[in-house]
C-alpha cells in the first residue's frame, strides 16, 4: 500500500483546512494524518501537509519500526535522516492537534 500527500495550508492562517481535509480523507481512507514542514519563504512558515492511505502507516508505532528496520538493513550513510528524525516528523504541537477531528 501506498499513501497520497498533500498540502493542506497554514495551520497558524488557514486552521480550517486541517479539519476539513482531514474529515474527507478519513472519510475514504483507513489511514490519514498530519506532519508539518518549515517553509521560510512562505507566510506563517508552517506548512502543513496531509496524507491518507489503505495500507500505509506514517507515524505510528509499526510504521516507525518498519522504517528503522529498512533504514539498519540499507547501511546507508546519511548525513542528516535516520529513525529518530523519522519519527519526530510525525509529532504535532498541540495547538495544531487541536485543529485535528476527533
Amino acid at each position: 500500500g501506498g499513501f497520497a500527500t498533500f498540502q493542506t495550508g497554514v495551520p497558524f492562517y488557514q486552521p480550517w483546512e486541517i479539519t476539513e481535509a482531514l474529515e474527507e480523507l478519513r472519510a475514504f481512507f483507513p489511514q490519514s494524518g498530519l506532519y508539518l514542514t518549515v517553509v521560510p519563504t512562505y507566510i506563517g512558515g508552517f506548512m502543513a501537509l496531509s496524507w491518507a492511505g489503505k495500507g500505509a502507516r506514517l507515524g505510528t508505532p509499526k510504521g516507525l519500526k518498519r522504517a528503522a528496520a529498512a533504514y539498519k538493513k540499507s547501511k546507508l550513510k546519511t548525513d542528516y535522516y535516520n529513525p529518530a528524525v523519522h519519527a519526530a516528523a510525525f509529532a504535532l504541537p498541540e495547538w495544531v492537534k487541536r485543529l485535528l477531528p476527533e
